[in-house]
């Protein structure tokens, strides 16, 4: 019998149910470090500072670079459920103002609930990810690890994809991207892209994001590149073997 046809009975002996459930377990590991890349970035206080910094964007809005990292930080704060208000008093052209208004308060309550519920769903997706893992490591043992090398690369290579289309899209045209963005999960209603209406987009220009999102991407890929080449270290080439009950004699 060839190795092919000894792979292919192997794999019919493995139970569906448990290869489908690990097949989806490794998309949404993945979905788990992406949401993990994306709170580190923007709890990243230093890196926002020097943003601001690079930007210079105090010499034209009207307010110092401090104030700017402080709402910033608020609206951050509030977007994770850190505070309850977004009530916030800054020095906008010398005079303490209100920094944000009703409509941006509306905007950022959208932002919010749909943070909560990414967060929700990638907690479950990290959960649901481990039970896949120590499942495959139950029923299989030693022959796990080729199983979780494939199913784990395969869903990469798409996600890599994927990232690559969207990179591809943010440098061509990155106001076009954060407009269907805020299009398909947020209430475009509620949001505002007028600068000249809105403090809150002030102290947001689009090239504040772009390089938050381009940052994001560096991050995620490469704590997936190294759990990949971990998999890949860690493969026992005679794992697949296991598999397929191959055994030879010494």
């Amino acid at each position: 019998m060839s190795l092919k046809t000894e792979r292919r009975t192997a794999e019919k002996s493995v139970p569906i149910v448990y290869r489908v459930f690990l097949g989806i377990s490794m998309p949404l590991l993945i979905i788990s470090v992406i949401f993990f890349s994306i709170m580190l970035c923007a709890d990243d206080e230093n890196w926002v500072r020097k943003e601001y910094e690079k930007l210079d964007l105090a010499s034209r809005i009207g307010m110092n670079t401090d104030d700017i990292c402080l709402a910033f930080r608020c609206m951050v704060d509030y977007m994770e459920g850190k505070r309850d208000d977004l009530s916030l008093t800054v020095e906008y052209y010398g005079k303490e103002t209100e920094m944000f208004n009703g409509r941006e308060i509306s905007h950022m309550q959208d932002v919010r609930r749909l943070y909560r519920a990414v967060e929700i769903f990638s907690i479950a997706s990290a959960v649901t990810a481990a039970a896949g893992i120590a499942l495959g490591f139950a029923v299989e043992r030693k022959a796990a690890l080729a199983r979780l090398r494939k199913y784990y690369l395969t869903a990469f290579i798409c996600v890599f994809l994927f990232a690559a289309v969207i990179g591809i899209w943010a440098a061509i045209d990155f106001n076009s991207l954060w407009y269907a963005f805020h299009y398909v999960f947020l209430d475009v209603e509620s949001s505002t892209f007028d600068l000249t209406a809105s403090r809150m987009i002030r102290i947001c220009p689009s090239v504040l994001f772009r390089d938050m999102v381009k940052r994001i991407i560096v991050t995620a890929l490469s704590v997936l590149s190294i759990l990949g080449a971990v998999l890949i270290i860690a493969n026992d080439p005679r794992s697949e073997k296991a598999a397929i009950g191959i055994k030879r004699r010494k």
